[in-house]
């Protein structure tokens, strides 16, 4: 059983990794950009937002479907609907709450599935206030994994 939860331990440390350069590349993108100028036609301003709603995406996806999971397993828990792991992240406080990380899945899906292009600005903005709730659920998730 120690090897077991060694191993799913190691998966974790990788998946936290593996998080924390897409939450660089992220954070550096959302550093730069001044959330009063979205909207605007400034093609590096364009560029820039594509690059964010991008790097937000795939943090989102890497957290929900590879570090959340990774820390289910070495709860050893039998979590395998979303909504349960994420109850269960809310339950070892590495997220605010389930009903917050089901709208960020909402908005990756929009992001993804472009569903939201006729107000393209509206989500960016969206994008751009919910990237902190990303980085403080991975600084969580870091701490839970050292400890």
């Amino acid at each position: 059983m120690t090897d077991l939860l060694a191993t799913k331990r190691r998966v974790l440390a990788e998946q936290l990794d593996l998080c924390r350069r897409a939450a660089a590349a992220l954070q550096h993108t959302w550093r730069k950009l001044d959330p009063e100028r979205i909207g605007e036609s400034d093609p590096d301003l364009l560029e820039a937002l594509e690059a964010l709603t991008a790097s937000f995406a795939r943090l989102e996806d890497i957290l929900i479907k590879r570090v959340f999971r990774a820390v289910a397993a070495v709860e050893l828990s039998d979590a395998e609907r979303l909504l349960d792991v994420l109850d269960l992240m809310e339950r070892l406080h590495l997220i605010a709450g389930t009903e917050q990380w089901v709208e960020l899945k909402e908005l990756h899906n929009a992001i993804v599935h472009e569903y939201e292009l006729d107000d393209l600005p509206a989500l960016q903005r969206r994008v751009y206030q919910a990237v902190p709730i990303l980085l403080d659920s991975l600084d969580a998730v870091s701490s839970y994994a050292e400890s």
